[in-house]
């Protein structure tokens, strides 16, 4: 890490140090790595991998410029700064990670995750009902299940219907078939079923 012939570069705060000081120093597998301060030294010692492998001047790198965001299923899609893939919906992920960054394909997972879960609730309160002892009407439970379905593959499903491709949310068979069965369903339900409930 010798920058001149007198001076070593301090690994945690990029400045120049004389090693023969007499300032902190560490020899870390091998290697021989001089401090500024007391300060510098002892963040060095409670992660010595980060900053000798050189991962603080890749962070202090991103940023101070934007980061470069691609899409894992669409590498060729980048731009700068997050977003959505505008081919499939997922959230792009930075080209350079440096494990601080928000992760934004997690917190639209979990936003839809949990908009999925609240329209389910009115959907096992109907088809849970009988059997806690809460009746409703056959007509009226089936009539009453019919939007709910379609919640859960439409909210996840919306990025890749707008863009016309085929997304990840799109791969199952149950996500395709659900909202056509909710729609037919009410308007004829099973010969069967209808007679034992109503």
């Amino acid at each position: 890490m010798t920058t001149g012939e007198d001076t070593v570069t301090d690994p945690v705060c990029g400045m120049q140090v004389d090693p023969d000081a007499g300032k902190p120093n560490e020899i870390w597998q091998g290697q021989s790595f001089h401090f500024c301060s007391d300060g510098c030294h002892d963040k060095f010692n409670g992660d010595p991998y980060f900053y000798a492998s050189g991962n603080i001047q890749r962070k202090k790198d991103v940023a101070e410029g934007e980061t470069d965001y691609t899409c894992p299923m669409h590498p060729e899609i980048v731009q700068k700064g997050p977003g959505a893939c505008p081919i499939c919906g997922m959230a792009l992920e930075p080209i350079t990670a440096t494990g601080d960054e928000k992760n934004e394909e997690l917190e639209d997972f979990t936003r839809r995750m949990w908009i999925s879960a609240a329209a389910a609730v009115p959907l096992v309160i109907l088809t849970m009902g009988p059997f806690v002892g809460f009746l409703v009407s056959f007509r009226c439970a089936v009539l009453g299940q019919r939007p709910h379905p379609s919640v859960k593959p439409v909210w996840g499903r919306f990025s890749s219907e707008r863009s016309g491709s085929v997304a990840p949310f799109d791969r199952g068979s149950g996500l395709q078939l659900s909202p056509q069965n909710a729609l037919k369903r009410p308007v004829a339900p099973r010969q069967g079923a209808k007679d034992r409930c109503t």
